[in-house]
């Protein structure tokens, strides 16, 4: 549902480390050149299309295109390993 916003060019959703909840949905977006847009809007887009488990608690937004594998696909570990970074396990 992230990606269906017209402002985001490419997401990727994943655990971030939560005292709470063990862990926490997060995402890290793509905006789209030109447009002006903030984290909370976007997780307002989500909660009123997706479960509230399934919405981002948190989102980052970036300029620069989502590190990919020479196949095209979204290397996840390199935007979840700084949130990880000093603990013993990368899921809780």
């Amino acid at each position: 549902m992230l990606a269906n916003h017209d402002a985001v060019l490419e997401a990727a959703v994943f655990g971030i480390p939560d005292e709470r909840w063990g862990e926490a949905v997060h995402a890290t977006v793509t905006v789209r050149p030109g447009v002006d847009i903030d984290a909370d809007t976007l997780i307002e887009h989500c909660r009123t299309r997706i479960g509230g488990f399934k919405t981002p608690r948190s989102i980052d937004l970036r300029p620069e295109p989502l590190p990919k594998s020479g196949a095209g696909k979204v290397l996840k570990n390199r935007l979840r390993d700084p949130y990880w970074d000093g603990r013993a396990r990368r899921v809780s």
